[in-house]
């Protein structure tokens, strides 16, 4: 993404990657979260079967467990922000 904004004619370009950890309640409250905010995670499961889809959230829900702890489930996720000078 620098590149691009390098391309674009922009100086001064810096990349960084900021930690963004998120918390829920537990994890039904993050499968339903990336489902309401998450367009290739909904576009993804709408195509499936239903058999399929109670499989998917099995799965995610027991990933999400593992990173439960005194009642909440804490995932680590981060963003990276692009900056440059016109």
């Amino acid at each position: 993404m620098a590149g691009i904004l390098r391309d674009a004619g922009l100086k001064n370009v810096t990349e960084k990657e900021v930690g963004a950890p998120v918390q829920f309640d537990n994890p039904e409250e993050y499968f339903t979260f990336m489902n309401e905010i998450a367009p290739p995670v909904v576009a993804g499961i709408a195509k499936a079967d239903e058999p399929t889809r109670a499989k998917i959230k099995e799965v995610v829900l027991g990933l999400a467990a593992q990173n439960s702890a005194g009642g909440k489930t804490r995932l680590n996720g981060s963003a990276i922000v692009v900056c440059g000078e016109k």
